[in-house]
């Protein structure tokens, strides 16, 4: 959990926090709850997983990855909380979230990661809730940054007395 790829980092004797930190953080406070079926429609490359490390199994088989990805839960109290990820290392992405059979969603919170590049050792995280448009019932969209994540938590109309 220190240095590596790790949300703590130690430099010269100081303790710091790597924008790990804040997405572990995010998706705890976020996407607790019920998985839902998420499904991703967008353009992506081919990798060949393990491509410099021998395998016993023979050759790994390319894997197409989509440069949006994404999670759904439903949580305790009613609400939905998506996260989405826009893995594109220059370019943003507009993606459009169609919540089937959820007509009376509305945006409750709505934060977004962000640094400059992909070799950034700080990020931002910042409120993004006037970012998203509701288009249409159960249908929004956002505007993502390239490598960004983003946790959306929608709430419905029968939801709010609960």
């Amino acid at each position: 959990m220190v240095n590596g790829n790790a949300p703590i980092r130690v430099v010269d004797g100081q303790v710091m926090r790597t924008p790990l930190f804040d997405v572990f953080r995010l998706y705890q406070q976020f996407m607790t709850g019920t998985a839902l079926v998420v499904d991703v429609a967008a353009y992506g490359y081919t990798v060949t997983p393990f491509d410099r490390v021998s395998s016993p199994h023979g050759p790994a088989e390319p894997v197409y990855v989509t440069y949006v990805d994404a999670s759904a839960t439903r949580r305790a109290d009613g609400s939905i909380a998506i996260t989405v990820i826009n893995r594109h290392r220059d370019q943003n992405c507009l993606v459009t979230l169609q919540i089937d059979g959820q007509a009376g969603l509305r945006l409750m919170q709505g934060v977004q990661q962000t640094s400059n590049t992909v070799e950034d050792t700080t990020a931002t995280v910042s409120d993004i809730t006037t970012a998203v448009t509701p288009l249409s019932a159960g249908v929004l969209q956002a505007e993502l940054p390239a490598h960004s994540i983003t946790w959306l938590v929608l709430q419905g109309r029968d939801d709010e007395n609960r």
